[in-house]
């Protein structure tokens, strides 16, 4: 086995133990000529292992106590004339074919298909009709 395959198990295992690698040494052992990493020394050519702390990345999450609560969403007035009626069924068009697109990406059976293209058609007649 590669030694470089050693040293990225032996980091891969560091950058999840993080908080324990100043407690717990790592030695390199050479047994029947194969690099070997152990957390005990494994005979007399056993040596410790620095690992270069720095160049691993670590996470911090956020606190959940802090988070700043969610903004109340406003509630949409109705529309009262002949135009913001026009663009209110506009924008719901928008909306209906986009999520027709998003099921049409993520996969459909063929009766799905079918029906799925005729709604499209008709969203689109429709939009045109309204001039969105």
């Amino acid at each position: 086995m590669d030694t470089r395959l050693h040293w990225g198990w032996i980091v891969l295992l560091c950058a999840g133990s993080s908080g324990l690698q100043a407690q717990t040494p790592i030695y390199q052992c050479t047994v029947n000529g194969i690099a070997t990493f152990t957390d005990q020394p494994c005979g007399e050519n056993a040596k410790p292992v620095e690992l270069d702390s720095s160049r691993v990345s670590t996470f911090t999450p956020v606190p959940t106590g802090k988070a700043d609560p969610p903004k109340p969403q406003r509630r949409k007035s109705r529309a009262t004339g002949p135009e913001d009626k026009k663009k209110d069924r506009c924008v719901s068009i928008r909306s209906a074919l986009r999520k027709i697109d998003d099921q049409l990406r993520s996969g459909y059976s063929a009766k799905q298909g079918v029906r799925l293209d005729d709604r499209k058609r008709d969203l689109r007649r429709q939009a045109r009709e309204l001039r969105c």
